[in-house]
């Protein structure tokens, strides 16, 4: 192939505002099937107490005031109230088999014993290899960036929609929604939820019937804690610009039909 001789891969047509991440991710994944995330950026900050972080667990949790304060702690002591997703790791003990080791005529107690070792090292890899279950890299600490990690699923749909590869915008939403849901929203990390919102509505479409995909994880994200979110001065700006007109209406519907 022309690639494998020059050591070049030409794609053409391609928007000048994508980046050369964004390519590579594409790269990565018209390969092996995934792509790689990149890691949340360290920012020192003052130190804070621990609960002034913003965690929806804290802010909706009803009951006995025991019940309130075991869940707060549970979140100052970084416990995470919601399980871990299912993992199926590939299993080294397949099922009952009748199956023996190749027989031979004539053969020595030693060399038998050999063969039935590598007979069983043989089986024991006769299994589907099943790729570990992909988690996002979760940091308690409002020192930490999320921003660069947010863009990068963001910028990868917008890449996958325009040259319509379905599976592809099918896997950045599923990594998007997975690191939102385990992410613990801080009041001084707010502005990187602020960004990706702006790049959400910036880079996607109105559409006439329904709403596109990406909007929808952002907004769903964004209902979750919208009453903490609108008691933040950065994040109120959004609803007095233009561009963002058309997320002022949809974050309202939103909320309308929750209420109703």
């Amino acid at each position: 192939m022309n690639e494998k001789e020059t050591e070049t891969i030409v794609i053409k047509d391609v928007d000048e505002d994508i980046d050369d991440e964004t390519l590579m991710r594409f790269i990565e994944f018209a390969y092996t099937g995934d792509y790689t995330t990149p890691e949340p950026c360290l920012r020192p900050l003052p130190a804070v107490k621990a609960d002034d972080h913003v965690c929806k667990w804290e802010t909706f949790a009803k009951g006995s005031k025991k019940d309130k304060k075991r869940k707060t702690e549970a979140i100052m002591y970084n416990e995470e109230p919601c399980e871990e997703p299912c993992e199926v790791p590939c299993e080294e003990e397949d099922v009952a088999c009748d199956c023996q080791p190749p027989c031979s005529l004539s053969i020595s107690i030693g060399a038998e014993t050999s063969r039935s070792r590598i007979w069983e090292n043989f089986r024991k890899q006769a299994c589907i290899i099943e790729r570990t279950p992909w988690k996002p890299r979760i940091e308690k600490s409002p020192s930490y960036d999320y921003s660069r990690v947010f863009l990068s699923h963001a910028r990868l749909y917008k890449f996958s929609d325009r040259y319509d590869c379905t599976n592809l915008m099918a896997l950045t939403l599923q990594k998007l929604r997975l690191t939102l849901s385990k992410h613990c929203l801080y009041r001084e990390r707010i502005e990187d939820i602020v960004g990706l919102l702006r790049y959400t509505y910036r880079h996607t479409m109105d559409l006439e019937n329904g709403q596109d995909r990406l909007r929808d994880v952002v907004l769903d994200y964004i209902l979750c804690y919208i009453k903490e979110l609108m008691k933040d001065a950065y994040f109120r700006k959004l609803f007095n610009e233009t561009e963002m007109k058309t997320f002022s209406e949809d974050i309202v519907v939103r909320m309308m039909q929750v209420v109703t």
